[in-house]
């Protein structure tokens, strides 16, 4: 009796677990309560390197915009698509965990050093992707050089 009362309680425990499992990862209430974070711990455990990396830049980009510089929005939100994708899957978890990071490298910011570092990388003529910040209050400039079509659907005829 004392076998039949383990293995009720191992399987109680297992199917609860697996309901938590299953409501967390897949519902919306269940990703802001715990999912997102647990898809973020599978996405830096199965991530590649480069991929992660890839993500911490865009995180830092975003993070950046809130120095003294608006992020053009619409530029972002193109590129947002193209390298995260989908908004509640594994690379959106752990952007959304870079970008908390990000953040709060940003706040701890008191002498304005590391925002003109990031304004160095990727202001209107940094190196990585021209354009994506602009100094608040001014119009954005015209892309000079290289445009990128960062449009999901310009392939899809």
């Amino acid at each position: 009796m004392t076998v039949l009362r383990a293995l009720l309680l191992v399987g109680g425990l297992i199917g609860a677990g697996s309901g938590y499992l299953g409501w967390a990862l897949t519902s919306e209430g269940g990703y802001e309560a715990g999912g997102r974070a647990l898809k973020a711990q599978v996405g830096f455990l199965t991530m590649p390197h480069a991929e992660r990396q890839s993500l911490r830049k865009l995180a830092l980009m975003k993070a950046s915009g809130g120095c003294e510089w608006e992020i053009d929005e619409a530029f972002w939100g193109r590129i947002y698509r193209l390298y995260v994708g989908e908004a509640h899957g594994v690379r959106a978890a752990v952007y959304d965990t870079l970008l908390d990071e990000q953040e709060s490298y940003f706040r701890a910011d008191a002498d304005r050093s590391r925002c003109r570092a990031a304004w160095a990388r990727f202001g209107a003529e940094g190196a990585d992707i021209r354009g994506i910040l602009r100094a608040a209050g001014r119009e954005a400039l015209p892309a000079s050089g290289t445009v990128i079509n960062a449009s999901a659907e310009a392939g899809a005829r």
